[in-house]
């Protein structure tokens, strides 16, 4: 609009000359164009660079087959939160060719990294869609050997669990015959073992719950931990009466 502008106009005798005032509304108006298409292409470059990001990063973390349950249940939330946010994620390409076709309306001229990531980002994002259906495939395939793996240790774990109630039942401080001392180091002996058959069973949990398993809960774990509570609770009170009776 400005430089639609006369240079100079004239006023009943006067001539005034606005030469210098057009000139310098001129080149301000260049500068801050430049100020805002430089803006835009930065914002537009960094939106660009992080859905190749989005694509790269994550198609190395998910083709990487999952060595053990944790692995294998971090792909399955990542491949899920990913499948969710696919709509999301496709709806940012159009502004982004707006973008860049207000560029190229301003004569914007851009780098060839540019143009490239923009000419392949269809490309790559119907790649990005294959990866997944693939990652897909390949954990369910992981899923299946795990399983087999985890129900051996269930097993395990089932099996430890009743040969400690064994050992317990036989072992613990039941009679007089033992003293105070061997008593409670007998007890706080199976209170350890039994602490370490519940964090076996803890560790058991992340895998469980990616198949959907409940957490198994023994029988015998529970006999054990309340004949421990018990015998402590005894053996604390005969203490007590002995050192009362001392006195």
């Amino acid at each position: 609009e400005i430089q639609k502008e006369d240079i100079s106009h004239t006023i009943n005798f006067i001539k005034i000359d606005c030469t210098l005032l057009k000139t310098s509304l001129v080149n301000h108006c260049v500068v801050w164009q430049g100020k805002l298409t430089g803006l835009l292409n930065h914002n537009a470059l960094q939106q660009l660079r992080d859905l190749h990001s989005l694509f790269e990063e994550n198609t190395k973390k998910l083709t990487t087959p999952p060595l053990n349950l944790d692995a294998l249940s971090e792909s399955i939330n990542t491949l899920r939160e990913l499948k969710t946010n696919l709509p999301e994620i496709e709806k940012k390409f159009e502004p982004l060719r707006n973008m860049y076709s207000t560029l190229q309306k301003f004569e914007v001229q851009i780098t060839d990294e540019e143009h490239d990531l923009l000419d392949n980002l269809q490309t790559e994002w119907s790649n990005f869609n294959q990866m997944l259906l693939d990652v897909e495939k390949m954990l369910d395939k992981s899923k299946v050997n795990m399983k087999r793996d985890l129900e051996t240790s269930v097993e395990s774990y089932g099996d430890h669990v009743k040969d400690l109630r064994k050992e317990i039942v036989v072992s613990l401080p039941y009679g007089a015959e033992i003293t105070k001392e061997g008593a409670f180091a007998a007890i706080e002996t199976y209170k350890k073992k039994t602490e370490g058959a519940r964090a076996m069973q803890m560790a058991l949990k992340p895998g469980l719950d990616i198949f959907g398993i409940e957490l198994p809960d023994h029988k015998e774990m529970r006999d054990t931990e309340r004949d421990l509570s018990y015998m402590q609770q005894i053996w604390g009170l005969s203490n007590d009466w002995d050192n009362l009776w001392d006195k």
